[in-house]
């Protein structure tokens, strides 16, 4: 199981020790909800690009695209390895 490690500011005392079984399960919800955020976000942008290309596709100039439906879509920077 996952721990937590609890720092006292006024003591400089450290604790470490394992989650509950409840902040275990809030844990895993986090992380499933940002796994399904992610994933929306990234459908959202390929939509987009998408979109933006069929418009494109009909013959309007990339100007005119962004000027119906904004500038296209920025694609997502890799996070940092932790």
């Amino acid at each position: 199981m996952a721990t937590i490690t609890v720092y006292d500011c006024a003591t400089g005392e450290q604790t470490v020790r394992e989650m509950t079984e409840e902040e275990n399960a809030v844990r895993i919800e986090a992380l499933h909800n940002a796994e399904e955020e992610t994933k929306a976000r990234e459908k959202e942008r390929v939509d987009a690009q998408n979109g933006r290309q069929k418009l494109l596709d009909l013959g309007l100039s990339e100007d005119e695209v962004t000027a119906l439906v904004g500038p296209a879509p920025v694609e997502p920077e890799e996070p940092p390895a932790v």
